[in-house]
């Protein structure tokens, strides 16, 4: 928070089932801060609510402006709706995110190995034009096919390079989405307090979504920086030298980081397909326990039944 004034209040405001609006203040360090780092965490554990019930909060704050008429200033976050749900509720909702998350990934290691496949086709000898005889081309004169072609693919690979350029930014901040996505489905299996969430939160965070932010962050960098050398090698335009050995080794690192994207990316889906044994797995075991606590209730009835009827008799 912060405000020229100094902040004097802080609360959080919230309201239950779209009832009367309810107030719970928060401890400033210090009167008058202008700038306040929040850090506090609203509990609903005090509140009992049951499945099926809503919750909408946002954090308030006023300042210290005293001047009349207007008096103190008021300042308020977006409101966030929340859904009460059972533990079985939660997960089932965030698996379902998680598989939408992987259809979308799925899609980026399309785009990137269309990419890849451009840049393999991309043939650097075709750039330049093939030397005619002096004899044969005085006699041909108005035959300049072979430049022609030089210039189209010259005009080809440019704009391929250009696409690769496009698509791997696109790709980048997709990749970085689909991180910040998983991180958000741990944060909700933490603060949501569902039982027994730390091995999935380890396979959330280390196993899919910091090797996705390597790969947004820092491997698409890169491949970018060999995209833009790339580039750089390719004649501005047609008819001039080519430098053949430099714009190949530009186009095989190109092709290289390419490769390494894509086998990390495969990785990463390999972990996200784990996730969804390992989800199945948990739901499987908790059917397990969940029929042995039946069949343990309907043994114990069943002795008292038994208790009871050797009583009578």
């Amino acid at each position: 928070l912060t405000d020229d004034y100094g902040v004097v209040e802080l609360w959080f405001e919230y309201l239950i089932d779209h009832g009367h609006p309810r107030r719970a203040d928060v401890r400033l360090p210090r009167k008058n801060i202008t700038d306040v780092e929040v850090r506090e965490a609203f509990d609903v554990r005090a509140l009992e609510l049951e499945p099926g019930r809503q919750l909408e909060i946002r954090m308030a704050a006023s300042d210290n402006h005293a001047l009349q008429p207007e008096g103190p200033h008021e300042g308020a976050s977006e409101t966030f709706t929340l859904h009460v749900v059972t533990a079985d509720e939660l997960r089932a909702m965030l698996e379902s995110r998680e598989l939408n998350l992987r259809r979308r990934f799925e899609s980026i290691i399309e785009s990137v190995e269309t990419t890849h496949q451009r840049l393999i086709t991309l043939a650097p000898e075709a750039l330049v034009p093939v030397e005619e005889d002096p004899a044969v081309s005085a006699e041909n004169e108005a035959d300049d096919s072979s430049a022609e072609n030089a210039a189209k693919a010259l005009s080809l690979a440019m704009l391929g390079v250009q696409r690769a350029l496009q698509d791997s930014r696109m790709n980048s901040a997709e990749t970085l989405g689909i991180a910040t996505s998983f991180e958000q489905i741990g944060a909700e299996l933490q603060n949501n307090r569902v039982p027994d969430y730390e091995e999935l939160l380890s396979r959330l965070n280390n196993g899919i979504a910091s090797p996705l932010r390597n790969i947004a962050d820092e491997m698409f960098a890169s491949f970018r920086g060999e995209l833009e050398q790339l580039r750089d090698a390719l004649p501005a335009a047609a008819g001039e030298q080519v430098d053949l050995e430099s714009l190949d080794a530009a186009l095989a690192a190109s092709v290289l980081e390419s490769e390494e994207i894509l086998a990390e990316m495969r990785r990463v889906l390999e972990r996200m397909l784990e996730l969804e044994t390992f989800n199945e797995l948990v739901d499987l075991l908790e059917s397990i326990i969940e029929s042995q606590e039946k069949i343990s209730e309907l043994t114990k009835e069943e002795r008292k039944a038994q208790l009871r009827r050797l009583l009578e008799e």
